[in-house]
């Protein structure tokens, strides 16, 4: 699926939030439209890592998906990790 603008930021930053708040409570997800794709940052406490970018499509498969969760959680371990 492609996802449109407006509900793929929403769309994303749900996606985000949902998977880091089984993993890492207190980690905040954000997600934002650039024009040309998407941008999701993951913040915990005054610290934010590295912007995660995603294609408009970077929900329509199941490997997209996956990938994308990887990266999420790897950068909510990196900001867990540096208390």
């Amino acid at each position: 699926m492609t996802l449109e603008p407006q509900r793929g930021v929403e769309t994303l930053r749900r996606f985000g939030q949902e998977l880091i708040d089984r993993w890492y409570p207190g980690t905040l997800v954000t997600a934002d439209w650039t024009g040309e794709a998407f941008v999701v940052q993951v913040a915990r406490g005054y610290r934010l890592a590295d912007p995660i970018w995603a294609a408009p499509d970077c929900l329509d498969s199941v490997e997209r998906e996956l990938s994308l969760a990887r990266e999420l959680l790897a950068a909510a371990w990196s900001l867990a990790r540096h208390r």
